[in-house]
């Protein structure tokens, strides 16, 4: 009898030790700065706005001048020639292949005595090319879920037809600003949900407009490797290029020269950063006031960035009063080219109060040389001192 109740009691102590770890592991992940599951973290932070950066795929900058062929009967040369959108490109990093995609047909004209069309700095972008449907039903909870965990949320088309065989088609774009928004506001908002994929969501007629039964959603993606793919020079074109009259251009008659090579990939954003950047982005609420907002907002329109220092013209010598300096340091180390910076610059206009005009500059690196005197104990090791020394270098 004595021993049977002991193992009560035992069994007792150790369920009692079970509940109380399972309760405070729960409460843990009950809050942004304890929680260590990555689903979690993403519930909290939707909670006061922030959605976590998605992949964002590798951009390259190419030039291609294609051959026309004369037209049969009059001996003339085609008007233009058009690349299809969709995989048209093909390039290797490190020994791996990847696809590189165009998001829109590119149409350009046909020179009528040489029979060249010159498409100058056409711009790709890492990844396959793809789409995927869904249909309004009003009679179940709509989720409108992107079947890859590889999507580019930044290069996304979300367009709304009346019924799936209709011609008639509404683009709406992503919404970061419900003050702007009226009932009839084409927009839609991005979630992620469980499995690092991202939920589509539309307006409830209030804050945007509310879809209507039977409406046709079509979502066009690239599903991309991010960062895998940067630092890609030389492409070969396996797309599908066609001249006014319908003949597709061969590839024989096809040169191209790469102007930029592929940069910007970047991977999705860590639980890490989500904790640290989350709190952050609901105190900048979309508007860029602080030295501080600014450094947040570049970080967020630019991922490659390491990153981003940010400064007051008044703290300059001579002052400049009415600037803000953004300084970033990309992840490659490599200093950002003139279309870079603008771009940046132009957005952090939408941002800006007043007429505070930002400025982006290049950081200033300091490289250290330490001087650095080893110690060692020469009775617990059997190696020489050039061995030693070898090792120490290494």
């Amino acid at each position: 009898e004595g021993s049977a109740a002991s193992y009560l009691i035992d069994i007792l102590a150790y369920n009692t030790y079970y509940a109380s770890f399972t309760a405070n592991m729960s409460m843990n992940e009950a809050f942004l700065e304890s929680a260590t599951v990555r689903d979690n973290i993403v519930r909290i932070a939707k909670q006061i706005g922030y959605t976590p950066r998605s992949k964002k795929a590798s951009r390259a900058c190419i030039t291609m001048d294609m051959q026309a062929t004369l037209l049969p009967g009059d001996l003339t040369y085609p008007t233009s020639i058009t690349i299809k959108k969709g995989d048209v490109f093909v390039a290797a990093v490190d020994g791996e292949s990847y696809v590189f995609a165009t998001l829109d047909d590119v149409e350009e004209a046909v020179d009528a005595s040489t029979g060249i069309a010159t498409f100058s700095k056409l711009l790709i972008y890492q990844g396959n090319l793809l789409d995927y449907s869904f249909t309004v039903d009003d009679t179940r909870k709509p989720e409108y879920v992107i079947p890859s965990e590889n999507v580019d949320t930044g290069r996304m088309k979300v367009m709304v037809r009346p019924n799936e065989q209709s011609g008639e088609v509404d683009e709406y774009s992503l919404s970061d600003n419900v003050t702007a928004l009226t009932p009839t506001s084409r927009t839609y908002f991005l979630e992620e949900t469980e499995d690092l994929r991202f939920k589509i969501t539309f307006g409830d007629g209030v804050l945007g407009r509310k879809l209507i039964d039977n409406e046709f959603i079509t979502v066009e993606y690239l599903d991309t490797d991010g960062a895998e793919a940067n630092g890609a020079k030389k492409f070969g074109f396996i797309g599908r290029a066609i001249d006014s009259a319908g003949r597709p251009v061969l590839p024989q008659a096809i040169t191209m020269k790469t102007i930029e090579t592929s940069a910007d990939g970047a991977e999705r954003e860590s639980p890490l950063s989500i904790k640290y950047r989350a709190p952050k982005g609901f105190s900048v609420q979309n508007r860029a006031v602080t030295e501080n907002d600014y450094a947040y907002l570049v970080s967020q329109l630019y991922p490659s960035a390491a990153s981003v220092t940010a400064y007051g013209g008044e703290k300059l010598s001579p002052p400049e009063y009415g600037k803000v300096y953004v300084a970033i340091r990309t992840k490659s180390g490599v200093n950002l080219n003139t279309t870079t910076k603008q771009k940046i610059k132009n957005q952090l206009l939408d941002y800006s109060m007043a007429s505070i005009q930002p400025v982006i500059v290049d950081p200033t690196i300091f490289y250290i040389s330490p001087t650095v005197y080893p110690n060692f104990n020469g009775n617990q090791t059997n190696r020489s001192s050039n061995e030693l020394a070898s090792a120490i270098l290494k």
